[in-house]
C-alpha cells in the first residue's frame, strides 16, 4: 500500500513538473489590416519577464502552459492571450480611439494654464500630427 501511494505521489509531482515547463513561444503582431506592428511588447502577465517585437512584428519569449502574454504597442488596444499549448501565435491589435483633447501648459513658475490664456505664442499640435507614420524611406522624408 506504502509503494502504491508513493508512485501516486510521484506521479502527481511529475505531472506538475510536466506543465509547468517553459518553452519559447514565437509569433507575429500584426494591426486590423495585417500589417506589422514593430516593436510592440510583450510581457507575461504577474512577472517582470517581458520582449519586443522586431521591426517586421516577429517576437520569441520563453514561456509556460499557463503563462498570459499581453501584447500593447502604442495607438493600439492591449490584448491578453494565454499561452496553453500553442507555441506560435498570430496576433492582430485594434487602433485605439483614444483622441487628445486639449493640453494643459506648465510654466517655468509652476502655474497652469489652458493655451489660450497664455500671452505668448505657443505651438498647437493635432492629434493627426501625433498619429502621422513617418516615412521610412529617406528620399520621401526629404520631399
Amino acid at each position: 500500500m506504502r509503494k502504491i501511494l508513493s508512485l501516486v505521489g510521484f506521479a502527481m509531482l511529475f505531472t506538475l513538473f510536466a506543465t509547468a515547463q517553459v518553452h519559447p513561444v514565437t509569433g507575429k503582431v500584426t494591426d486590423d489590416k495585417g500589417q506589422p506592428v514593430p516593436f510592440a511588447s510583450i510581457v507575461i502577465k504577474g512577472s517582470n519577464q517581458a520582449t519586443s517585437a522586431d521591426a517586421s512584428g516577429a517576437f520569441t519569449i520563453n514561456a509556460s502552459a499557463a503563462d498570459i502574454l499581453i501584447f500593447s504597442s502604442v495607438g493600439f488596444t492591449s490584448k491578453q492571450i494565454k499561452v496553453g499549448t500553442q507555441s506560435s501565435f498570430k496576433i492582430s491589435l485594434d487602433p485605439s480611439e483614444v483622441t487628445i483633447a486639449d493640453v494643459v501648459v506648465t510654466t517655468v513658475m509652476g502655474v497652469k494654464r489652458q493655451s489660450k490664456e497664455l500671452g505668448y505664442a505657443a505651438t498647437t499640435i493635432t492629434n493627426k500630427e501625433l498619429t502621422q507614420a513617418k516615412s521610412v524611406n529617406i528620399q520621401q522624408s526629404l520631399n
